[in-house]
């Protein structure tokens, strides 16, 4: 029973406050129909009024790359000790990522 699923189809993010606090961001690309694909955190910035701005690369394989015949789901994370209401995610084109789910396994 996974908190959240990174294979998930749609594009998009997940954020889950573990126990100790902090955040786990993690970013989904959304189901590919190839291997080839991925994801990659870019930079992180923190604003001066405490907004944070993650920003991710999504690759594609190049034209006549040998790839995978099987369906993908790039993801990659990150903890931060930031709430979701403060964060934003954009790709290199400025492509907001929605946020799919918010978590809270926080027990205490």
């Amino acid at each position: 029973n996974d908190i959240h699923d990174s294979r998930n189809k749609d594009r998009g993010y997940y954020a889950v406050n573990t126990s100790d606090g902090s955040y786990l961001y993690t970013v989904c690309s959304g189901m590919k129909t190839s291997g080839g694909y991925s994801v990659r955190i870019q930079n992180i910035f923190q604003q001066d009024n405490g907004d944070c701005i993650i920003s991710v690369k999504e690759n594609a394989p190049l034209p006549g790359t040998l790839v995978t015949s099987e369906l993908t789901y790039p993801s990659c994370s990150v903890s931060l000790n930031i709430p979701p209401e403060k964060v934003k995610i954009i790709d290199s084109e400025k492509r907001s990522f929605e946020l799919l789910k918010n978590t809270n396994t926080n027990t205490r």
